[in-house]
């Protein structure tokens, strides 16, 4: 029996895990803690697989489409990908590891792996985007001091630094 997104809400937590059965190997994992997470099993090459699509609600049953254009993908989607993919002999679980071990250059640094990882609030984003760049900042404050200090010398301008100031204890004239 299909999926619907009212029966999929009223699915309850239990002290273990179980599926629940959408068509052709999709399913949904409820676990213990009430989290429910899509997950696609199938046979490749005489051995049983099985790889998550994601988390629901944030990967929804079905596509999400506003104003004509897909906005979120959604759970049958990924499995229909994903079935084409078993039906040309590749793995999805092992793709998706791939992807993942690649990475996109734009996840190579904190600073853009923080939209993914805080993607639904901006406000989250821009505090995180924040303390990135104060951290950057102490940190090569840090640095700073810790060269003047190895190569003796200061960064704070004293008064006697200045030129035109005489220190009256060694009788000393800088210029």
């Amino acid at each position: 029996m299909a999926l619907s997104d009212t029966r999929i809400r009223a699915l309850k937590p239990n002290t273990r895990r179980y599926e629940v059965a959408d068509d052709g190997g999709l399913f949904i994992e409820v676990q213990p803690s009430g989290a429910k997470v899509w997950r696609f099993r199938y046979r490749l090459n005489g051995k049983r697989e099985k790889v998550t699509i994601g988390p629901y609600p944030a990967i929804p049953i079905a596509d999400q489409i506003k104003a004509g254009k897909v906005e979120t993908k959604g759970a049958r989607s990924y499995h229909a990908a994903y079935q084409s993919l078993v039906a040309a002999g590749k793995s999805p679980a092992r793709d998706k590891q791939a992807e993942k071990a690649r990475g996109s250059a734009d996840e190579a640094t904190f600073a853009g792996f923080a939209p993914r990882f805080a993607r639904t609030d901006t406000r989250q984003v821009e505090d995180i985007n924040r303390r990135v760049r104060l951290t950057a900042g102490l940190e090569l404050i840090r640095i700073l001091f810790a060269h003047c200090r190895i190569s003796g010398q200061t960064l704070v301008s004293r008064p006697e630094d200045k030129p035109g100031h005489i220190d009256e204890q060694n009788n000393d004239h800088r210029n």
